[in-house]
């Protein structure tokens, strides 16, 4: 409250925000890595995610960011720390998204989290094929305590970079639920992916997981905060 002469006045209590980020795929060879996504992005999950329904009572928003394999580019990173970090409320619902690159990126920015913001929880973190290209086998796929639920889709073969995805796991099972979906083209095919063929590889995995990847990302908004 604050006061206006000896009249107390109550400060009116802020709606709940919701916050989305969305880390892409590489984008260093078109100078997006780490940038902000504006405009007519054309990033097909971004836009789906900034369309999402909105809980009544609530505010949402979307902020997307290029992937990058850079070792000194945090941008996105550190752009997405910072606005969460001088929020002066946590968000309502928190919610991750990345792809390829941008899934390092996306696991990147919970471990910062975890170290520098743990009262700062991730509801939901979706992993789409987390890829660095020839150092696809040495990605940390570990997902710190701070995110409550991990969907991971992958698949194992390597593109011609060398790009693959690869199973995550929870360093505390009893607070992060990590559900893998496997996505190997030589399983037999799944009812809730459609029918896929053998060449199915690591560029097609954001097309081909957007439905149910955003259907996460909507069911959880919709979801009471546990």
């Amino acid at each position: 409250n604050f006061k206006v002469g000896e009249l107390a006045i109550p400060t009116p209590a802020l709606p709940p925000l919701h916050l989305l980020f969305y880390f892409s795929g590489v984008a260093d060879e078109f100078q997006l890595g780490g940038v902000l996504l504006v405009g007519a992005h054309g990033q097909d999950v971004l836009t789906d995610m900034e369309n999402l329904p909105t809980p009544a009572g609530s505010l949402k928003r979307a902020i997307g960011f290029g992937g990058t394999l850079i070792p000194n580019n945090r941008l996105g990173v550190d752009s997405a720390f910072t606005i969460i970090n001088t929020l002066h409320n946590p968000p309502s619902k928190l919610i991750i998204y990345g792809f390829s690159a941008g899934g390092v990126n996306a696991q990147d920015l919970c471990r910062k989290m975890s170290k520098e913001l743990p009262s700062v929880k991730v509801d939901l973190l979706v992993t789409v094929d987390a890829a660095a290209r020839f150092k696809s086998v040495f990605i940390d796929r570990t997902i710190p305590a701070n995110v409550v639920r991990n969907v991971n889709f992958f698949q194992t073969a390597p593109s011609l970079n060398g790009s693959r995805g690869a199973a995550n796991v929870a360093i505390d099972a009893s607070k992060t639920k990590v559900t893998n979906n496997n996505f190997d083209a030589n399983f037999p095919p799944r009812k809730d992916f459609g029918l896929f063929t053998s060449t199915t590889r690591h560029g097609a995995m954001q097309d081909l997981t957007q439905l149910q990847a955003v259907g996460e990302m909507g069911r959880e908004l919709a979801a009471p905060r546990v």
